[in-house]
């Protein structure tokens, strides 16, 4: 391994950067988890205020559109707010990004293994325990992302297909066995129960639905023609989520008859609906939510080893964890590192609490950290293009899109900071520590590094107009 060695240029086309954020996205994840709080304070009209999240979210996506544009780099981003507005946020960012996710990560990592374990169990029958498949996917997912992005990615889009099929199956299967009773009113704003206050009830869940949109980002290096490829890939994916998102919720809700009340009473609706309408294929439910988190699981090691390397680059964060390896031409220092604190922070804790309590507590602390950081971005935005490329400023793209993006942030973070029971009262105030550490930490980098800029390592700087 040689800290001279480059991430693998090119690796990656458009449609399989688009296949990364779609697996990142998970729908199948995403449904089994969401599915029943969302109908439970939406009701019967769900399907829109997945439509409006998607929507907000495309404000989102365009601020990362108009970053690769001038600057794609694996830095996302920290990247992206150091080079606008200065070293410090940047960094205090970043760090707080790092320690926020890989803890995050920590418990879904648990939540992997317990799912896998659950999965054996109603397969065949044997009780395997969720430490040791936690501890043997781990040793797998190291194994397949150090290989390297076009082999690990292959690998998530695979993963993500299965998933599909069996979503695509319940999608047909709720057409035909609800034939007589099916109905288009869950398209309907009237059937938004109470309201705008059933929006506000639950419109932060959809939108974190969306939130891989954008994981082609980190990758946005190892991606052929970067500068086109990563805008066009990110809003694809919101696109193209969107529509199995709405469609599936739609689908399900048929299956229930139209009744928010019935779909609300299993534990896991989107699993019971699947048990409705696949009859004695209904276990390969159990393999679509593996197949999604494992999928989920690649792509999210891979995006956030690529932003611990581009914060290792820039001297933020340790040196070393922008080597290369020099064989395979992947962030091994880092991958290994986020690894190895996932499964150490994991098994501490699930032995602690359980996997299942322990992907509820770790999985908030990310939460308040990505809102900041999609408010900044959004900040960032126009202030990187009227000061470098004037040239190509737009009040739509630069300003206006961000602008609307960042008031869509209002309801999520008002529902984040919302009084909690106990313990995700506190856990609500570890994530502004963490926020308050990454700060603190950033002051004393940049102090420590007089000049420093971030930003500056980017791919295909023919396409990129980096001088402004």
């Amino acid at each position: 391994m040689q800290s001279t060695a480059t991430l693998r240029r090119g690796a990656l086309s458009q449609a399989e950067a688009v296949g990364v954020s779609l697996a990142t996205v998970a729908p199948a994840f995403a449904l089994f988890g969401s599915l029943g709080l969302i109908v439970a304070g939406a009701g019967l009209g769900s399907p829109v205020i997945i439509l409006i999240a998607a929507v907000a979210m495309a404000f989102h996506v365009n601020s990362v559109a108009e970053f690769n544009k001038v600057m794609p780099t694996a830095g996302m981003y920290p990247a992206y707010v150091g080079r606008a507005l200065g070293p410090i946020p940047g960094a205090s960012l970043g760090i707080a990004y790092q320690l926020a996710y890989v803890a995050t990560s920590a418990g879904f990592l648990d939540y992997w293994g317990y799912w896998t374990s659950l999965t054996i169990h109603e397969l065949i029958g044997i009780s395997v325990p969720w430490w040791l498949t936690t501890v043997i996917l781990t040793g797998l997912l190291l194994w397949v992302t150090v290989r390297g992005v076009r082999v690990s990615s292959r690998w998530a889009i695979a993963l993500f297909l299965f998933e599909m099929a069996v979503l695509a199956a319940i999608f047909v299967m709720a057409i035909v066995t609800r034939w007589s009773t099916l109905s288009l009113a869950p398209f309907s704003p009237a059937n938004i129960l109470h309201g705008s206050s059933g929006l506000g009830m639950v419109f932060p869940l959809a939108v974190y639905m969306f939130l891989g949109a954008s994981y082609s980002a980190p990758l946005a290096e190892e991606v052929k023609d970067p500068t086109k490829a990563v805008p066009k890939a990110v809003f694809r994916t919101l696109i193209l989520a969107a529509i199995i998102d709405t469609l599936l919720t739609w689908a399900t809700i048929q299956i229930f008859h139209n009744s928010p009340s019935a779909l609300v009473k299993p534990a896991i609706p989107m699993l019971e609906a699947g048990t409705m309408v696949l009859g004695p294929l209904a276990f390969v439910m159990y393999l679509a939510g593996f197949t999604s988190i494992s999928s989920t699981a690649i792509t999210s090691i891979n995006g956030l080893a690529r932003v611990a390397l581009g914060l290792g680059r820039e001297g933020i964060l340790p040196r070393f964890l922008s080597r290369v390896d020099s064989r395979y031409q992947t962030p091994k220092a880092a991958l290994l590192v986020t690894g190895g604190i996932w499964i150490a922070l994991g098994l501490v804790m699930g032995f602690a609490v359980g996997p299942y309590t322990t992907f509820e507590y770790l999985g908030t602390l990310g939460t308040i950290t990505i809102i900041v950081a999609f408010a900044l971005v959004n900040i960032a935005l126009p202030v990187l293009y009227l000061r470098e490329f004037r040239d190509r400023f737009s009040w739509w793209l630069h300003v206006i899109a961000p602008a609307l993006g960042t008031v869509a942030l209002i309801l999520p973070l008002i529902a984040t900071l919302a009084p909690q029971p106990y313990p995700y009262n506190l856990l609500m105030w570890l994530s502004i520590a963490i926020l308050a550490v990454g700060l603190v930490l950033a002051i004393a980098v940049v102090s420590r590094h007089k000049g420093l800029k971030m930003g500056v390592f980017i791919a295909e700087e023919r396409d990129a107009d980096v001088s402004g």
